[in-house]
């Protein structure tokens, strides 16, 4: 995430992801521009919109991202790595 440190592994990712007493995600989506798949591995990018903060009255947020993605031997993508920033303000 923007002006933070890496986040990796289950742990971490489940404390940064773990919803906050009065505060929501009220929307959220990914407008891929561009998806590249070589063999196993696949990566997209784009932007995202999306609405969080306290529940009943969330801000609109926006911004670019990166993601990439594995193919693992059960035959499922997995997304390996993850990053965004914040666009424009508006």
């Amino acid at each position: 995430p923007p002006g933070r440190e890496f986040i990796s592994g289950e742990a971490g990712l489940n404390r940064y992801w773990a919803p906050v007493d009065g505060r929501a995600v009220a929307s959220h989506r990914t407008i891929p521009d561009s998806i590249v798949i070589e063999g196993d591995l696949a990566y997209d990018w784009g932007r995202y919109e999306g609405a969080a903060g306290p529940v009943g009255s969330p801000a609109e947020f926006s911004g670019k991202y990166l993601i990439v993605w594995r193919l693992d031997d059960d035959g499922v993508w997995r997304m390996v790595q993850d990053m965004w920033n914040s666009g424009p303000v508006r």
